[in-house]
Protein backbone atom coordinates (compact mmCIF):
# COMPACT_ATOMS: atom_id res chain seq x y z
CA UNK A 1 0.00 0.00 0.00
CA UNK A 2 0.95 4.04 -0.29
CA UNK A 3 1.64 3.24 2.96
CA UNK A 4 3.99 0.65 3.75
CA UNK A 5 5.59 2.86 0.68
CA UNK A 6 6.51 5.40 2.63
CA UNK A 7 6.36 3.96 5.82
CA UNK A 8 9.55 1.68 4.22
CA UNK A 9 11.22 5.43 3.06
CA UNK A 10 11.18 6.35 6.49
CA UNK A 11 12.38 3.50 7.81
CA UNK A 12 15.99 4.03 6.01
CA UNK A 13 16.19 7.51 7.65
CA UNK A 14 19.05 7.31 10.11
CA UNK A 15 19.70 10.44 12.07
CA UNK A 16 20.73 12.29 8.75
CA UNK A 17 20.31 15.80 8.59
CA UNK A 18 16.78 16.83 7.78
CA UNK A 19 16.85 20.99 7.04
CA UNK A 20 13.26 22.82 6.32
CA UNK A 21 13.83 25.41 3.88
CA UNK A 22 12.13 28.92 4.20
CA UNK A 23 9.09 29.65 2.26
CA UNK A 24 9.34 31.18 -1.23
CA UNK A 25 7.08 32.91 -3.24
CA UNK A 26 3.67 34.41 -2.58
CA UNK A 27 1.93 32.65 0.10
CA UNK A 28 -1.62 31.19 0.30
CA UNK A 29 -3.89 30.86 3.07
CA UNK A 30 -5.17 27.43 1.71
CA UNK A 31 -2.26 26.25 -0.14
CA UNK A 32 1.48 25.94 0.55
CA UNK A 33 4.56 23.95 -0.06
CA UNK A 34 7.68 23.34 2.65
CA UNK A 35 10.49 22.52 1.37
CA UNK A 36 13.23 20.61 2.91
CA UNK A 37 16.71 19.36 2.30
CA UNK A 38 17.43 15.74 3.46
CA UNK A 39 21.43 14.46 3.65
CA UNK A 40 21.82 11.11 2.93
CA UNK A 41 24.49 8.92 4.75
CA UNK A 42 26.96 9.80 2.57
CA UNK A 43 25.99 13.60 2.39
CA UNK A 44 24.54 14.17 -0.95
CA UNK A 45 21.73 16.30 -0.55
CA UNK A 46 18.06 15.10 -2.08
CA UNK A 47 15.58 17.70 -2.32
CA UNK A 48 12.29 17.34 -0.77
CA UNK A 49 8.78 19.35 -1.81
CA UNK A 50 5.57 18.63 0.19
CA UNK A 51 2.58 20.58 -0.98
CA UNK A 52 -0.01 20.82 1.32
CA UNK A 53 -3.91 22.07 1.62
CA UNK A 54 -5.99 23.46 4.19
CA UNK A 55 -9.12 21.39 4.89
CA UNK A 56 -11.59 22.12 7.08
CA UNK A 57 -9.22 23.87 9.22
CA UNK A 58 -6.49 21.07 9.14
CA UNK A 59 -3.38 20.64 6.72
CA UNK A 60 -3.35 17.97 4.41
CA UNK A 61 -0.21 16.73 2.41
CA UNK A 62 -1.54 16.63 -1.18
CA UNK A 63 1.85 15.50 -2.55
CA UNK A 64 4.96 14.82 -2.55
CA UNK A 65 8.29 15.49 -5.05
CA UNK A 66 11.41 14.11 -3.89
CA UNK A 67 14.74 14.44 -5.60
CA UNK A 68 12.63 15.54 -8.50
CA UNK A 69 10.57 12.45 -8.68
CA UNK A 70 6.61 13.69 -8.25
CA UNK A 71 5.27 10.45 -5.97
CA UNK A 72 1.81 11.69 -6.64
CA UNK A 73 1.88 11.86 -9.95
CA UNK A 74 3.64 8.89 -9.92
CA UNK A 75 1.06 6.83 -8.12
CA UNK A 76 -1.58 8.65 -9.96
CA UNK A 77 -0.56 7.54 -13.26
CA UNK A 78 0.50 3.78 -12.01
CA UNK A 79 -3.15 3.54 -10.61
CA UNK A 80 -4.71 4.94 -14.24
CA UNK A 81 -2.78 2.34 -15.69
CA UNK A 82 -4.14 -0.66 -13.45
CA UNK A 83 -7.79 0.56 -13.66
CA UNK A 84 -7.00 0.39 -17.54
CA UNK A 85 -5.40 -3.18 -16.83
CA UNK A 86 -8.46 -3.99 -15.02
CA UNK A 87 -11.12 -2.79 -17.87
CA UNK A 88 -11.80 0.04 -15.94
CA UNK A 89 -13.16 -1.80 -12.46
CA UNK A 90 -12.46 0.27 -9.65
CA UNK A 91 -12.80 -3.10 -6.56
CA UNK A 92 -10.34 -5.19 -8.73
CA UNK A 93 -8.03 -2.24 -9.04
CA UNK A 94 -8.17 -1.51 -5.29
CA UNK A 95 -8.05 -5.38 -4.96
CA UNK A 96 -4.58 -5.43 -7.02
CA UNK A 97 -2.99 -2.10 -5.53
CA UNK A 98 -1.00 -3.54 -3.29
CA UNK A 99 0.88 -5.57 -6.00
CA UNK A 100 1.31 -2.78 -7.91
CA UNK A 101 3.21 -1.09 -4.91
CA UNK A 102 5.09 -4.59 -4.36
CA UNK A 103 6.31 -4.40 -7.75
CA UNK A 104 6.89 -0.90 -7.77
CA UNK A 105 9.08 -1.37 -4.66
CA UNK A 106 10.90 -5.17 -6.03
CA UNK A 107 11.70 -2.90 -9.13
CA UNK A 108 13.24 0.09 -7.14
CA UNK A 109 15.40 -2.36 -4.74
CA UNK A 110 16.55 -4.01 -8.09
CA UNK A 111 17.83 -0.44 -9.13
CA UNK A 112 19.41 -0.14 -6.29
CA UNK A 113 20.90 -3.30 -6.32
CA UNK A 114 22.97 -3.13 -9.60
CA UNK A 115 24.09 0.85 -8.93
CA UNK A 116 25.66 -0.81 -5.66
CA UNK A 117 28.03 -3.16 -8.17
Amino acid sequence: SLMQFYGNALLEYNNQQIRVLPPSGRQDPERTSVGMEVTGRQGEIYPVSYTMVKHDGEWLVRNVIINGINIGKLFRDQFADSMQRNNGDLDKTIDGWGEVVARARDTEAGQQAAGDD
